[in-house]
């Protein structure tokens, strides 16, 4: 029977939250309605009625949350969409079963379900561009390219898993009559600012906002006071004492009020009595609703980095340590403590290359190529390779490497672009003109025979090698391991070679250049990454031939256009240079004199607008139907359900201004705090690596 089926007063038990919208629940023989539009079955199972909304506000301030989440997992499982339009069976069975403890766990499988099922609205996916959108968006004369983005937003906000490829809602976008295009773009920017407001913080911990600059995007936000005090303290237990202080944040993912997880990323300096910036750290701050759930986020990516780092692999950004900070208020915290790479990731590399219609030197792709090899030579057999190794092309098979005693190979699932950055030129080592590749983030990293759901859909999509896929592909049988981390060491390459996002979306086809590559590559270099990508596992090249193969094909570059192995870049010829912008926060240079941000004009002062998320080139595989605009808002009356989505996500967004502006208004008066006074005592759960003092509370 279907929870509206179920009277409160019977004590028989609802089913668990399992049923979706349109579909009939096992065992009913009601006949299932028509599908909504996807917009209005969202609105309906996630937007409070208004008799559900006046319910929650009585209900005391901490169980005000628990009912909206009660409220989502319900309507999920209800299938009468009148009754969710009503309410009144939502605070029905509510009141029956909260607090009774025999109904408990049903209870909570309601809360569950609506944790576990986010809102699609504001899904991440619809409000960042895939590749194809992204070329397009670009090329766009500058007044187009907002309202692109926004109906671009808009279209995936309407119609999700149906949003259809970047080629249709480019499609749309140029064809769409300007009076549908306008309500796309109006809906696209309500749940736009929607987005980016989500996770407003109040408190010592809210974040502080520079000024955006004539209508620029404001900067991501700074440290907050709190994590000031605990960065210093930390690293003091870590061996590393000074003064330390905020610098810039370099990436911060969207707060979302789910079982998501929260995570910014800050550079902080230690500052010498002189003034000058001695040392320099990545703090990597993660949050999630519960110690358990962030310890299992954290635990295995930081032990493994941990792992790597001891090796001393000069290819893997080192991890000094990391603890976890409790609070009385979510989220809990994680601390990761790591080595600063101060000249961005392959992916911004490539990026300028490709805007500056510039080409990266081949003897550089031959040092990535070699330096990521190395990293999973590492990661596979625990030990270090000489760079003149290996000295032969001896057929030597990737399970056929020898490893360190004891050692469990670790697969990195997540291998690509924007997970390797580019930190100082090693002068000890065989590339010192170069500067240095490193591999980053192993929240996607595992050791062997530890694989969840043997690894297949881990990792990023347009990067996953067939075998890795969900998708039922001829290879779908194939395990995942080293071959497949060594697709996406070509796949990486390949983009570095060709300027654009090259991405494998087909797991019948191999990725391949695009249109506008120029092939100026030798062919050594072409045959090796392209026998990389290759869709069959077992045609990849082992590993110890990858070794090889980048050490001679950058010998024979080099015994043709002059040796750059061992030459620092002032000797090095021009077309063989990579010259970057010049290093921020440089040891040696004078360090500012307070890392406090500026602070708004006092009438915005506490205003905390979170920042969108980075910008994403990832794709998405969505279907299509063609006509689906057409259809589903032409007729009379779903014109009208449109018309009222556009209504309802207006009056959303007055309501959310309306709490911001509260928010504002009670927290004006606070004093600004001394940026390294101890306001409250968060409890340190310090890993067994993190200091030599081991128990220090």
């Amino acid at each position: 029977m279907p929870p509206k089926a179920v009277s409160p007063l019977t004590g028989a038990p609802p089913p668990l939250p399992v049923a979706r919208p349109g579909v009939p629940v096992a065992g009913s023989s009601t006949a299932a309605p028509k599908p909504l539009p996807h917009i209005d079955q969202a609105r309906l199972n996630y937007d409070l009625t208004e008799a559900e909304s006046q319910y929650c506000q009585n209900l005391a301030e901490g169980e005000r949350g628990n009912f909206k989440l009660f409220a989502i997992g319900y309507k999920l499982a209800e299938k009468d969409w009148e009754a969710k339009k009503r309410g009144l069976s939502t605070i029905a069975h509510w009141k029956a079963l909260n607090g009774n403890e025999r109904k408990r766990a049903e209870f909570l499988a309601y809360i569950d379900s609506g944790k576990k099922n986010p809102d699609p609205r504001l899904c991440p996916e619809n409000f960042v561009f895939r590749p194809g959108e992204l070329e397009y968006f670009e090329a766009l004369p500058a007044n187009d390219q907002e309202p692109f983005r926004l109906f671009t937003c808009g279209w995936k906000v309407l119609q999700h898993k149906s949003s259809g490829n970047e080629a249709r809602i480019i499609e749309l976008w140029e064809t769409m009559e300007d009076r549908k295009r306008k309500r796309v773009i109006d809906i696209g920017t309500v749940w736009s600012e929607m987005f980016e407001g989500i996770g407003l913080q109040s408190g010592p911990d809210a974040h502080d906002y520079v000024e955006g600059v004539d209508g620029a995007p404001k900067p991501r936000p700074p440290a907050t006071r709190r994590d000031g005090t605990y960065v210093n303290e930390e690293m003091e237990r870590l061996g590393r004492p000074g003064i330390w202080r905020f610098e810039k944040t370099l990436y911060q993912n969207l707060h979302l009020k789910t079982m998501r997880s929260r995570r910014i990323v800050h550079v902080f300096t230690r500052v010498d009595d002189d003034g000058l910036i001695a040392e320099r750290i990545v703090v990597k701050i993660q949050g999630e609703t519960s110690m358990a759930h962030l310890i299992a986020r954290v635990q295995n990516e930081y032990d493994i980095q941990e792992l790597l780092s001891e090796k001393g692999c000069r290819n893997i950004l080192s991890l000094y340590g990391w603890s976890t900070r409790t609070r009385e208020y979510y989220p809990i915290l994680a601390y990761g403590f790591m080595e600063y790479a101060q000249f961005g990731n392959l992916f911004d590399l490539k990026d300028h290359r490709r805007r500056t219609d510039t080409q990266l030197p081949e003897p550089f792709i031959w040092m990535v190529f070699r330096a990521l090899a190395e990293a999973l030579h590492l990661m596979h057999t625990g030990k270090l390779i000489d760079p003149d190794e290996p000295a032969a092309d001896t057929k030597i098979a990737n399970t056929a490497l020898k490893k360190e005693s004891g050692w469990a190979p670790i697969l990195n699932l997540d291998i690509k672009p924007m997970n390797v950055v580019l930190g100082d030129a090693d002068p000890g080592g065989p590339f010192p003109a170069f500067k240095t590749p490193k591999m980053i983030d192993w929240g996607v990293a595992f050791k062997d025979g530890q694989l969840p759901g043997n690894g297949k859909g881990c990792g990023t999509r347009g990067f996953l090698p067939p075998e890795q896929t969900t998708t039922t592909n001829k290879y779908s049988s194939e395990a995942v391991g080293m071959h497949s981390m060594i697709h996406n060491v070509g796949l990486t390459v390949l983009n570095l070679m060709d300027g654009e996002s090259v991405s494998c979306e087909n797991p019948k086809q191999r990725p391949k250049h695009s249109s506008e590559y120029d092939g100026l590559y030798t062919e050594p270099l072409e045959q090796l990454v392209h026998k990389c990508v290759d869709v069959n596992p077992k045609n990849r090249p082992t590993l110890h031939h990858v070794l090889y193969a980048t050490r001679l094909g950058l010998a024979r570059w080099e015994k043709v256009y002059g040796q750059v192995r061992g030459k620092t870049l002032d000797e090095l010829p021009d077309f063989a240079k990579v010259v970057l912008a010049d290093e921020e926060f440089r040891i040696g240079d004078a360090a500012p004199t307070s890392w406090a941000p500026k602070k708004r004009k006092a009438e915005e002062n506490a205003e905390a607008d979170e920042e969108a998320p980075e910008r994403s080139s990832q794709r998405s595989k969505t279907s299509h139907h063609p006509e689906a605009f057409e259809e589903a808002y032409d007729a009379p009356e779903e014109a009208d359900a449109f018309e009222e989505a556009v209504q309802t996500t207006i009056i959303q967004k007055e309501r959310q201004d309306a709490r911001r502006t509260t928010r504002r208004f009670h927290r004006r008066a606070r004093p600004p705090a001394n940026p390294f006074t101890v306001i409250e005592s968060g409890t340190s759960q310090i890993g067994k690596h993190d200091h030599p003092r081991k128990g220090t509370s």
